[in-house]
């Protein structure tokens, strides 16, 4: 009886697990349900994430698809990069430290894009508007966190560029990938 109880508490675990993974994972990637495809990010040559949001309707009539909704990301702005952090484990990870120029209250840093055109990441941040109304709100400055998606490369160097104007430059010393 109670390795049937055990049995079910793991059930459950596991199901919760794979619920609240399911739920991120719906923010990052297509969705199609009843008949709409939702598209979180559709990139151009020029721009990682120009095209966001997407909401797409198949009609079976036409046997096409319906363009209902999209946005277009908002426009850039300067941010630094204050650090570059390379962990010493395996799979080696990169995180790009990055921070505000303007310390604008009502800014944050909203969507960020990353795409890898041969060893140059192409690092797109949306900053979006928060805007309250309350003048009384602390103002900080603002820093998120990025980490850039080198599992699978080869040893090398490696360029990034943030938002158009940022530039910099780490090296892979090994192979970044299981055997």
């Amino acid at each position: 009886m109670l390795w049937g109880s055990a049995n079910i508490i793991i059930a459950s675990l596991f199901a919760t697990i794979v619920t609240a993974e399911t739920l991120v994972d719906l923010k990052n990637f297509p969705l199609y349900q009843n008949g709409n495809l939702q598209i979180p990010r559709v990139d151009t040559l020029d721009q990682a994430g120009l095209y966001q949001d997407a909401l797409l309707q198949f009609d079976p009539g036409k046997n096409a698809w319906n363009l209902l909704s999209y946005r277009i990301a908002p426009p850039k702005i300067d941010l630094d990069v204050t650090e570059v952090t390379i962990t010493d484990s395996f799979p080696t990870q990169v995180f790009l430290r990055v921070l505000d120029r303007t310390s604008i209250c009502s800014q944050r840093i909203g969507q960020i894009n990353q795409r890898l055109i041969e060893n140059r990441f192409v690092v797109s941040i949306d900053i979006i508007n928060t805007f309250t109304g309350d003048p009384l709100v602390d103002c900080a400055p603002y820093e998120e966190i990025i980490a850039l998606s080198v599992y699978g490369l080869s040893e090398g160097g490696y360029e990034f560029v943030v938002n158009g104007g940022i530039i910099g430059s780490f090296i892979l010393n090994t192979d970044n990938r299981l055997p």
